[in-house]
Parts: C-alpha cells; sequence; structure tokens
C-alpha cells in the first residue's frame, strides 16, 4: 500500500530564546570554528565523519562519508515498511519503548486496503512489528497501530536504549490507613477527562511576560512554597476535604 508518512505532532515548548550581548542588545552569533586551522568555517565546507577513535598523539580518527553514499545505501526499510508480525497491544505495554508518532495516509490506489487494514487491526487490538528509516538516516522499530479509522506509525526505541532501572527502585512501609485513605482519593478526583483542555502553563506565563515587557509592565513575582514535609494522613485528609470527599 502507498502511503506518505505526516508528523502527528509538534513541539509548542519555549525554545525561541537567543543569547543577546547585554551591553549593545545585539545577538550572538556562534561561527563553526575547526581548532586545528583556527578559524571559521563555512557550511559548505562540513562532512559527515564517522568517528573510528583515537589514534598516535591522541588525535581523533574519522572515516568521511557523503550524502550520496548514505543516500544509495541498499536499505530496504528506506522505501519500505515491512510487517513483520503482529502482537497483542498489551504485550507492548512498557512507556520507554515509545519515541515519536506519525499519520499514514493512503495514495489513492491505496484507499480500500489501507482502510481495510485499520479495520483488522483495530478488530484485533494488535500492533504490527516493522522497521523503517526516516529522513534523518536513523533506521528505527516501530509499530503501526489503528487510530480513529486511521493508521498511525510510531517509532519505538531499540532494546539497548531502554536504561535499567533497578538502582532507582524503591520501597518504604505504608500503612493500610494511608493506603485506604490515597486509594479513596484517587476515587473521589477520578473523572472524565479532556485532555485538550490542558495547556502549556510555563510558554503562556513566558509570552505574557514577552508581552508585559513589550508594555513596559511588570509581571508578578512567584511566591515559594514552603518545604515542608506534613505528616501523609494528614496531607490526605487535607486533600479529600480540598476535593470535597469525606473521610470517615
Amino acid at each position: 500500500m502507498p502511503v506518505k508518512i505526516y508528523p502527528a505532532t509538534s513541539d509548542k515548548s519555549v525554545g525561541m530564546f537567543n543569547q543577546i550581548h547585554s551591553v549593545c542588545g545585539s545577538r550572538i552569533k556562534m561561527p563553526k570554528t575547526c581548532p586545528k586551522c583556527n578559524r571559521a568555517v563555512e557550511a559548505g565546507e562540513l562532512v559527515k565523519g564517522y568517528p573510528l577513535g583515537k589514534v598516535k598523539g591522541g588525535e581523533e580518527k574519522y572515516i568521511i562519508v557523503t550524502d550520496a553514499e548514505l543516500d544509495a545505501l541498499p536499505l530496504e526499510t528506506a522505501v519500505n515498511i515491512a510487517i513483520d508480525g503482529f502482537v497483542p497491544m498489551a504485550k507492548v505495554a512498557d512507556p520507554r519503548w515509545f519515541e515519536s508518532c506519525y499519520f499514514l495516509a493512503p495514495e489513492e490506489t491505496a484507499v480500500r486496503p489501507f482502510v481495510m487494514f485499520a479495520k483488522a487491526l483495530e478488530a484485533c487490538g494488535s500492533y504490527g512489528i516493522a522497521k523503517v528509516a526516516l529522513k534523518e538516516q536513523k533506521e528505527h522499530l516501530c509499530v503501526v497501530r489503528p487510530f480513529e479509522g486511521m493508521l498511525m506509525l510510531q517509532t519505538l526505541h531499540w532494546a539497548d536504549e531502554l536504561r535499567d532501572y533497578s538502582e532507582l527502585a524503591v520501597s518504604a512501609n505504608v500503612s493500610e490507613k494511608e493506603l485506604a485513605l490515597a486509594k479513596q482519593l484517587i476515587t473521589a478526583m477520578t473523572k472524565d477527562i479532556n485532555l485538550g483542555e490542558y495547556q502549556d502553563e510555563y510558554r503562556k506565563a513566558v509570552l505574557e511576560l514577552v508581552a508585559a515587557k513589550q508594555e513596559g509592565k511588570e509581571m508578578p513575582v512567584a511566591v515559594a512554597a514552603p518545604k515542608i514535609v506534613p505528616d501523609m494522613v494528614d496531607a490526605l485528609l487535607a486533600s479529600l476535604q480540598a476535593v470535597g470527599a469525606g473521610a470517615k
């Protein structure tokens, strides 16, 4: 089925700040420099180098690879998403696996098999496991999954990229009373949630700060919360009262 790939998300995080010289207000330029030639390097002089390690004298050794050589690699996944097999969705439950997501859209000649495949995946509750090479010249493990009548491709991390968390695991004694109150609080706060109602408050605050400074206004300063660790039962009872749930 010939398909096209489209990004399913866009990053709206605040990343628009530039470094400015405080004396004159000019933007600082960051030219790439060569430490051996001791001069700035133009974009046209840059090539890709694969590190081979250090040689005698401590100098790093590289193999130069061109974009044309990379584009010519005999990589089947550069043009095909070949499904290797199918697994129940519950079998890929570890959230560390998942990376970026993309929409797949069929070309005109593939609409019927595309719709059929999406419906079949939905009915079976399965992911298709495949590999794909995207434009950043990196091969990805991925799943092809149904999504509201469409197909979505979601890239996965490789197994050796999943960090071990055993050293971070902790344990503690929790009383039945504390656990009962915590469960009561979760039950009281369980509701229908529309994720579309949530906003990036930090981005919003930064944009408000920029607008205020343009107009010569001052923004209120946030007050730091006191670093006090309350008794756990008292904190749970206070939380239950805050959400309007009585606790015996």
